[in-house]
């Protein structure tokens, strides 16, 4: 069977399964994969890569990362790697101010904002190849669904209509369900109805709206 390539319809690869992977999970699957993204990004780096030239090169054109992962690396890297690629960042920094050139904004996206944009865009295209089927639509009925910025850039790029009212419908749906919840969350903050306790639907659907409007990764 010849392979496809992964801009085609029906192509099942690896990121088709992992799409379908993220889809069991509790948040966006968009958003899950970029986050799984990022954090084997900086596992490779701070593992293999800290001492690579083209890779230390890409880090000076950038200036190391963006704010916020940059506050990732910090998290989840290595302190000896953070401490070695961004001594080599503060001496080229200095050297190029002891020298009077002109200071300006680096020259490069941060690496991890790059992989962000390709790894979101290879879902996405995933997404839209494979939801005019309806195992496919099964799978996303049964899952979380897309937060909306992820729901109104697919939905936005989907061809068809009809595929346009299935993905609406749900997202409608799944929006439906949060009200009652947090209704009840409310109300039984209310020390008249605080005896009634909440139950685990109403207890983290403050969490899960958020979630679902906002996304689970920031850009």
């Amino acid at each position: 069977m010849r392979r496809k390539s992964s801009g085609e319809k029906g192509f099942y690869d690896s990121v088709y399964f992992d799409l379908l992977d993220a889809m069991k999970e509790k948040i966006c699957p968009i958003c899950s994969l970029i986050e799984k993204s990022e954090y084997r990004y900086m596992d490779t780096l701070f593992y293999e890569l800290v001492n690579d030239p083209g890779v230390r090169e890409r880090l000076r054109n950038s200036y190391g990362f963006c704010t916020k992962h940059a506050q990732l690396a910090k998290k989840v890297g290595k302190p000896l790697g953070i401490a070695i690629i961004y001594e080599d960042i503060c001496s080229t920094i200095i050297e190029k101010m002891e020298k009077d050139e002109e200071i300006s904004s680096p020259g490069k996206r941060c690496p991890v904002c790059e992989l962000v944009s390709e790894v979101e865009e290879r879902y996405m295209q995933t997404f839209l190849n494979n939801f005019p089927r309806k195992d496919f639509q099964d799978s996303y009925k049964n899952s979380f669904g897309l937060c909306m910025r992820h729901f109104l850039m697919i939905y936005l790029r989907l061809p068809g209509q009809k595929e346009k009212n299935i993905l609406k419908e749900y997202q409608l749906h799944t929006l439906r369900e949060y009200l009652p919840q947090l209704g009840e969350f409310i109300r039984k903050h209310d020390y008249r109805f605080s005896h009634e306790g909440f139950n685990d639907e109403e207890a983290i659907s403050w969490r899960k709206i958020v979630d679902k409007v906002a996304g689970n990764h920031p850009r």
